[in-house]
């Protein structure tokens, strides 16, 4: 038998929390008003993670009504995410989903191998069924996004927009899952010239883009056009930043050295580049 654990004393301040609460606390409507009074736009709904440090009401702004959130370990497309989305909808229509993933998430510090590990410590006779269990864990944010939004969009019950973005611990910003594919597809060079290019050369690279859109199953109906400009803010935005806090590297050129110029200074500086270096 289990040794029983003393009560947890911080489960009383939250009842102690709850009481001040209450004394000021104005009645929320009951679902069959909402019910009647259905929203003029179809709800959006994000799916993100649990992590404390990950909350779409602050990093969108959000204000009551404005979406409905679901969280879990990774913000994970799975089979519980999806019954939920899929009630909503039958409640209340639902005509967008935003999957949300970050940056230094704990799936990627640990292993289905571990978490089994540790089951079987607890649970020795589930041996057998710990070893079937999958937790849904990633190593590349990216690709998880990627990976989930195919999830919804592949699903048969639901007639939603699909929309993925990287929220960044770091620095609290958010990126379209998008730009990667354009980064990766297009290099540094390009992206930064988009403002400065002709009419029909951008109009021959945005029909690229939409063609890669297209190929990597991340289409969702809208310009590229604003995530391309989104990336080159990004970018922008990240080399001043790193300018401003990054002091310079140097390396020592030998004087002996036959490729030195006397008429050059003896020592090369470098900044590191966000892109580049990353």
């Amino acid at each position: 038998m289990a040794e029983e654990k003393p009560e947890d004393s911080r489960v009383a301040n939250f009842l102690s929390r709850n009481a001040t609460f209450a004394e000021t606390y104005k009645p929320a409507p009951l679902f069959a008003k909402l019910l009647a009074n259905p929203p003029v736009h179809p709800r959006i709904t994000i799916i993100s993670c649990f992590d404390g440090r990950v909350d779409p009401r602050k990093f969108f702004g959000l204000q009551p009504g404005d979406a409905v959130l679901i969280s879990n370990a990774g913000g994970r497309v799975n089979a519980d995410a999806l019954r939920s989305i899929i009630i909503l909808d039958d409640l209340l229509v639902v005509g967008t989903v935003i999957v949300v993933h970050h940056t230094d998430c704990g799936l990627v510090h640990t292993s289905d191998e571990s978490i089994r590990a540790r089951l079987k410590g607890r649970a020795p006779e589930k041996a057998q069924e710990i070893e079937g269990m999958e937790f849904e864990l990633f190593k590349d944010v990216h690709e998880s996004v990627r990976h989930d939004m195919g999830i919804v969009k592949a699903s048969p019950f639901l007639d939603v927009q699909v929309f993925g973005y990287i929220y960044d611990v770091t620095h609290g910003t958010v990126e379209e899952r998008l730009s990667k594919d354009f980064h990766d597809q297009l290099g540094i060079d390009t992206i930064c010239a988009w403002g400065s290019m002709e009419p029909n050369v951008k109009v021959a690279l945005r029909r690229q883009l939409k063609e890669l859109c297209f190929q990597k199953g991340l289409f969702t109906g809208r310009d590229v056009e604003p995530a391309l400009e989104w990336r080159l803010y990004q970018l922008q935005r990240n080399r001043r930043a790193e300018a401003r806090k990054v002091k310079p590297t140097t390396e020592s050129v030998s004087e002996s050295s036959p490729t030195a110029n006397t008429q050059d200074s003896t020592t090369k500086v470098s900044y590191y580049d966000p892109v580049r270096d990353t």
